[in-house]
């Protein structure tokens, strides 16, 4: 499988594997009539530099200059903007096998390997890409482009400001998906590549495939949208404003971009506030870490911004499973050597923890290098509670259970490669998404769709549930549209889009093979529990005369 290396920005230029030499200075140079500058980023001093794990896989193109600023959907420019993008594959003479592949919230543009590229890791899509497998390199070329506002070589609040050199952080300017479907255009262009032969995504990639099919409707020849709503619901914006809020109490600083409408905020009328008229001091967002606009957080609040990030990435992550996920995976097992294992095994060596079937991951230790605690008594066997007094913060504070040991390793484990920025910033981008915003509603933006489309939803998925996918297929059913649903029925939650490769892969095949007819509805065997029900405004609005996917209310009591 022959990489291939974009390195020039004239879109008249052959587009293949080029030889790179790689200087100390952080720049990539090629032979060829094209120069490609990896800009300096600066992340959080707990990240690993993206840089530096990726430096030979990934390439840098510039889409805006001071001359040719990127103007952003919600006011703004900015005036320099590059974007990191790895390919896969070869572009056919004809260009027409273009593939773009989205990544999700802490995605970046490693979909897959480079087997041309010695001690290339596994990327987050592995079994989706290669010669044989479900996006095929022996028959498309498949991009994946780390997005505007990321931390994976784009320009993001990690990138030094144009007026001090200093990272953004919170200067940058507040952007949305189509912002970042935008700059991934304008990107195919200077590359010459005019079409894609379809556009894939799940989760924020989804939002992002939507966006492109809406945006540039001419330039997609098919969607392909997994596990992503065409906006985003009620409970999804609560979930990310409260992990945007954890972060924002370790890190509390403002800049002229905001604060995310969290720290200067006035109550609303008829809420109960805290009865102090201010916060301690040292503590509030004028003061406190990073407040200083184009100023790194200090020493003494790495910690801090690390332990935030880690907490939000943990209420992520339980967003992303199911209740049978986390029972297949946990169930009661108890973390060794905890207050839980003594409780559960007391007094009977017969008894034992239900559930789980075990995952390997590594220690329990935190992000700002503390441990997620147990309460253990001093000659190191479980604490147990001995009288009615005493402080027991730390019994409170301490790993009782697998699960909770497996999410203080996957808020550790996004610390050592994101940054909390960029975390704040895309977050607040999938809360504006919405397909209807600006353009008359959801069925008028979906009249712009004459393109196949493959929704795809996940039968466990707690953070869009598959109702939301059905939608769109609803609506463009009912508009005449060639549009098929899916669905995979998985216990894996929302993360089943990134496990089952081979059930996805097997969808996407039969799409490509035989893609839904005009007015076409066909909906995957479903599981025979009840599924979610629209109802509301969502119900409204498929009013009148649109089919509805799921069960019979009136067989639902």
């Amino acid at each position: 499988m022959a990489k291939a290396n974009l390195v020039s920005l004239d879109s008249n230029a052959e587009i293949g594997p080029r030889p790179r030499v790689s200087t100390s200075s952080g720049t990539t140079t090629s032979a060829g009539n094209g120069v490609v500058r990896r800009p300096q980023h600066h992340p959080s001093s707990s990240a690993e530099p993206w840089e530096e794990r990726h430096a030979p896989e990934y390439q840098v193109a510039q889409i805006a200059d001071p001359d040719h600023p990127f103007q952003l959907e919600l006011g703004g420019s900015l005036p320099v903007v590059h974007l990191a993008y790895e390919t896969w594959g070869s572009l056919s003479a004809a260009r027409d096998n273009a593939v773009l592949v989205c990544h999700a919230l802490t995605g970046d543009s490693h979909v897959a390997s480079h087997p041309e590229t010695p001690g290339s890791p596994a990327g987050w899509w592995e079994a989706m890409v290669g010669p044989g497998r479900p996006l095929d390199t022996r028959r498309f070329f498949v991009i994946c482009v780390n997005v505007l506002g990321g931390c994976g070589g784009s320009t993001g609040p990690t990138s030094p400001h144009p007026d001090d050199g200093r990272p953004y952080r919170r200067r940058f300017p507040l952007i949305t998906i189509r912002d970042m479907v935008r700059a991934q255009h304008q990107l195919l262009l200077k590359l010459g590549i005019p079409k894609l032969r379809f556009v894939i995504g799940g989760s924020m990639g989804g939002m992002q495939a939507l966006e492109w099919a809406l945006m540039y409707p001419e330039a997609v020849g098919a969607l392909v949208s997994i596990a992503a709503p065409l906006q985003h619901s009620a409970q999804a914006i609560a979930l990310n404003a409260v992990q945007r809020e954890i972060i924002l109490s370790f890190a509390p600083g403002t800049g002229p971009a905001g604060d995310f409408g969290l720290a200067h905020q006035p109550p609303e009328p008829g809420l109960k506030t805290d009865s102090k008229s201010e916060r301690e001091p040292g503590c509030t967002p004028e003061s406190g870490p990073g407040s200083t606009p184009g100023a790194q957080p200090g020493p003494e609040s790495e910690a801090g911004v690390a332990r935030g990030l880690a907490l939000a990435r943990m209420l992520g992550m339980i967003t992303y499973q199911s209740w049978e996920s986390m029972e297949q995976k946990f169930g009661r097992r108890p973390a060794p050597g905890s207050l839980a294992a003594a409780y559960i095994h007391a007094g009977s060596s017969s008894r034992a923890s239900s559930g789980g079937v075990g995952y390997a991951y590594g220690d329990s230790s935190l992000a700002d290098g503390s441990s997620a605690s147990q309460a253990t008594a001093a000659d190191g066997s479980p604490a147990t509670q001995t009288g009615a007094s005493g402080d027991q913060t730390a019994a409170l504070a301490s790993t009782l259970f697998e699960v909770q040991r497996y999410l203080h390793y996957q808020g550790q484990k996004l610390v050592r490669r994101f940054d909390p920025d960029s975390y704040l910033y895309l977050s607040f981008a999938l809360d504006l998404h919405d397909v209807g915003a600006g353009r008359g509603g959801l069925e008028a933006a979906l009249e712009r769709l004459t393109m196949p489309v493959l929704a795809v939803g996940i039968r466990s998925d707690i953070l869009y549930p598959p109702h939301e996918q059905q939608l769109l297929v609803q609506f463009l059913t009912n508009l005449g549209r060639p549009a098929r649903y899916a669905e995979l029925d998985s216990p894996w939650g929302h993360d089943a889009f990134l496990i089952e490769a081979h059930a996805l892969g097997q969808l996407l095949r039969d799409f490509l093979t035989t893609p839904p007819a005009p007015g076409e509805l066909i909906a995957a065997p479903l599981s025979q529990r009840p599924q979610p029900l629209l109802t509301g405004s969502t119900r409204a609005r498929l009013q009148p005369g649109f089919r509805y996917l799921g069960p019979d209310p009136d067989q639902l009591g």
